[in-house]
């Protein structure tokens, strides 16, 4: 039987952050997804949770410079050291909140960066389901969406279309090479999103 969680980042606008949690306790969700509390204490976040008696089964990592269009940077060239500081944030909060999924934010990639970037990914992801696994957390990939931001990878928008003979462009499919599971000792890799 399926089982939902509210979205408080993006539901209940009409209502301040922390006091979404207990409107969607009250219309009977039990879970809640909070995409980037990291403006929060999460001893505030953990003691909302008591008091609604709501679990916390989501958080992103953090977009990196918003502002600027950054979407995460996992996949980005050049930004490991910024990779692994901003999961470092996310694992704290996840292990503070008891969180069992954290959502890698790939990033915005430029076209002619498509294939380094396949690789950063690779590596970035594989060292984060690494250690997020030693904690009990699984590593959940989104597929983007496209009218937001068409190049976020991997997204096949973020690598140029290829032009045929009449000069007319040609949408290519392309994917994630896929890795090798990681060993967790005889553990399914944490990859896929599932429920607690």
């Amino acid at each position: 039987m399926p089982r939902f969680a509210a979205n408080v980042s993006t539901m209940f606008p009409n209502l301040p952050v922390d006091e979404r949690f207990a409107a969607a306790r009250a219309i009977g969700f039990r879970a809640v997804e909070y995409l980037f509390p990291y403006d929060e204490d999460p001893g505030e976040i953990r003691r909302r949770l008591r008091d609604t008696g709501i679990r916390m089964i989501l958080l992103n990592t953090p977009l990196g410079d918003a502002q600027g269009g950054e979407r995460g940077v996992a996949a980005v060239p050049g930004r490991r050291a910024d990779f692994c500081r901003h999961f470092e944030q996310a694992l704290h909060y996840a292990r503070a909140l008891d969180v069992p999924m954290i959502h890698v934010m790939a990033g915005v990639v430029a076209g002619e960066q498509r294939d380094d970037a396949e690789v950063v990914f690779a590596e970035n992801i594989r060292h984060a389901a690494d250690t997020a696994a030693t904690h009990g957390i699984r590593i959940l990939l989104e597929p983007p969406q496209p009218r937001g931001h068409p190049r976020v990878f991997p997204h096949p928008d973020c690598r140029d279309p290829p032009v045929d003979q009449g000069g007319r462009s040609r949408q290519r499919s392309t994917a994630i090479r896929s890795l090798p599971p990681p060993d967790h000792g005889g553990e399914p890799s944490p990859r896929h999103r599932g429920q607690p």
